[in-house]
């Protein structure tokens, strides 16, 4: 909906002080100078060798208003000596600096604040207007913010009247209407206005003091069941999701926000980022885009197995922040672990972090590149009692699904950094069968798949052939160690994405994964069952033949729809619609009637835990299904 066509509503107030005025005015200052930097470095021809964070990176440290002034004074000395417009920009904004830090009325210190925003218009970005969907007005002692959005309400609708008396907001009102307005800021032309960038500003006060957004977040959605089979996970430290990503309805069509910090030395590890970035990315995103982020290792004291209590408390409180400010994924690097060690460490944390488990996923990411020792128990008893060394990509591919189900968590990443070669992108490092291969089995397990590391736009059609959910684009919005973003290349790598899914290749493999799901959760026929195998021998084989005729005979299940609703009531619809059709009805013989009545009771009552618990019974009922290990794929021992 674009803004223009929203209703005027007056839906509320929200009033800062003085003191929290200053401590929004000078971050905003401080973020000024980081994004002046980045537009001036975008403007060279050498961006990658002009943009350096100034001084490195250094953990913040501030606390007052006088720490952010200082902090302001270092970062502009570097860029002022090397842009003239940065030194123009430094000679104006020193004085403000200092009417904001030391102002005592609240009048003196908008007014400064309102000289910063006419540099941010003529130095940094363009602003349009003053109101918009904000209105800011100063009193004597209290700054008020009136916003002119819906409001989203736990029902669902939007509240708010045309008129009459504005109603005070609560904190978390005011972050719920931000997120919307933010929502509805990026579907219409043209930048934010002044006030509303100082009431956005005013939210991000808000969550660095505890507060979060009740706004619903969209979730990843089934395999083979979403809009879009192959999602784009962009993947960014967090400004520039904030400055770039977020700011166009058309860069998350069909994407995934993914906050990621990739390690620039030993002092800036790749793991978690910073929480209040992630808060204020998943403030921007609203229920636009699922919105994901990398937790990174888990931190043991020493051995894994004699600190293995203290690395999974840890794991979950981290997680537990993460998933508590509305993210829908926790991305955990499963390393420094047997395989029997890794399936404890993910069981004990699938069962105690606090989130929705129905919608909020735990995801994997397994390295490619690093070997996995199996001793399980059934591996030594192969073995002679000695567990298994297991090395070769595949192969460790192969063991990460069979792990990570075990492990009871909800997604797999097959990461490919390291290596012979480190920038050699995870999809050439694998062969497209043993990539399709890979996706496949994890789909017939009921797990969402994604491939991360070095994938750039020529990798993006090899991946949306294979089927997999997930594809994640680093290196391009990143702000640090890598030359500034050029924002259309978000767009491009979705259309990239969308013209690969429109060929023959492309919807065979969307349609194999539409399948994988429908035989996982027993909903697929057994005619239909018979015709997925020979799909996904034509999808391995790249035999584009079979499968412009197979998609052509499948049509029926093509011309499904997508999912509408939550996944477990689309997941029972289906199978209810199967009737007794379908492979859960043959596996259940005449017992099948029985659970149909009670699988309609349970979607027409919406009791999401137990029809979890009864679609979770029908999954496990059917047999499973053999391991495919792929030609010459033998575990490397």
């Amino acid at each position: 909906m674009m803004v223009s066509s929203l209703p005027s509503m007056r839906i509320g107030e929200f009033g800062i002080g003085p003191g929290t005025l200053q401590n929004v005015a000078l971050h905003h200052i401080l973020d000024g100078v980081h994004q002046l930097h980045i537009r001036l470095a975008e403007g060279t021809h050498a961006g990658e060798s002009m943009y350096r964070e100034p001084h490195g990176f250094t953990l913040p440290a501030y606390r007052g208003n006088g720490d952010l002034a200082a902090m302001i004074l270092r970062d502009l000395e570097p860029i002022s000596t090397r842009f003239a417009e940065a030194a123009q920009f430094r000679e104006a904004v020193i004085p403000l600096v200092t009417d904001i830090s030391g102002g005592d009325r609240l009048t003196d210190i908008w007014r400064a604040y309102q000289a910063f925003l006419d540099l941010v218009h003529r130095h940094v970005m363009p602003l349009a207007g003053e109101n918009g969907m904000a209105r800011v007005a100063a009193g004597p002692d209290r700054l008020h913010v009136v916003l002119s959005v819906p409001a989203w309400r736990p029902d669902g609708r939007h509240g708010g009247h045309a008129g009459g008396p504005v109603a005070e907001l609560t904190p978390a009102d005011y972050l719920d209407s931000i997120t919307y307005l933010l929502e509805s800021r990026r579907r219409c032309p043209g930048g934010p206005t002044r006030n509303e960038m100082v009431a956005v500003r005013i939210a991000y006060h808000l969550i660095a003091r505890g507060w979060s957004p009740r706004r619903p977040y969209r979730a990843w959605g089934a395999s083979g069941f979403r809009d879009r089979q192959t999602y784009l996970a962009v993947a960014d430290p967090g400004p520039g999701h904030l400055r770039c990503t977020t700011a166009d309805a058309a860069n998350l069509a069909g994407a995934a926000v993914h906050v990621e910090r990739p390690a620039a030395d030993a002092a800036d590890p790749y793991r978690i980022p910073a929480l209040k970035t992630v808060a204020r990315v998943r403030l921007h995103t609203g229920a636009d885009a699922p919105c994901s982020c990398h937790v990174g290792r888990p931190m043991f004291a020493g051995d894994a197995a004699a600190s293995m209590a203290e690395g999974v408390r840890l794991m979950n409180g981290v997680c537990g922040l993460i998933f508590n400010e509305g993210l829908a994924e926790c991305k955990v690097v499963i390393e420094g672990m047997t395989v029997l060690q890794a399936i404890g460490f993910m069981r004990a944390v699938a069962a105690h972090v606090r989130r929705d488990p129905l919608r909020q996923l735990l995801s994997a990411s397994v390295n490619l590149n690093t070997p996995l020792l199996d001793d399980r128990p059934a591996t030594r008893e192969r073995n002679d009692g000695r567990p298994v060394l297991v090395a070769d990509r595949y192969a460790v591919g192969m063991l990460a699904v069979e792990m990570i189900r075990a492990g009871r968590f909800d997604k797999v990443v097959w990461d490919g950094t390291g290596g012979d070669r480190p920038e050699q992108c995870v999809l050439e490092q694998l062969t497209h069968e043993e990539a399709v291969r890979l996706v496949h089995r994890a789909h017939e397990a009921g797990l969402p798949a994604c491939f991360a590391a070095g994938i750039g736009p020529e990798h993006v059609p090899l991946a949306v052939r294979t089927g997999v959910d997930g594809a994640v684009v680093g290196g391009l919005v990143r702000y640090t160690d890598t030359p500034p973003f050029v924002e259309e290349e978000i767009a491009g790598l979705l259309r990239l994405r969308d013209r690969a899914a429109a060929s023959v290749p492309g919807r065979a493999a969307g349609l194999l994964a539409r399948l994988d799901r429908m035989r996982y959760e027993g909903s697929i026929t057994p005619a239909d069952d018979i015709l997925r195998e020979r799909l996904f021998t034509a999808v391995a084989a790249s035999d584009e033949d079979a499968m412009r005729e197979l998609v052509d005979v499948m049509r029926h299940v093509t011309a499904l729809p997508p999912d509408g609703d939550h996944t477990l009531i689309c997941s029972a619809v289906r199978l209810i619609g199967a009737g007794h059709g379908s492979r859960a009805a043959h596996v259940f013989g005449e017992s099948w009637d029985t659970r149909l009545g009670g699988l309609t009771e349970l979607v027409a009552e919406r009791d999401l835990a137990i029809l979890a618990a009864e679609l979770r019974t029908i999954c496990e009922a059917a047999e499973p299904v053999p391991e495919r290990r792929g030609p010459g794929a033998a575990l490397n021992v």
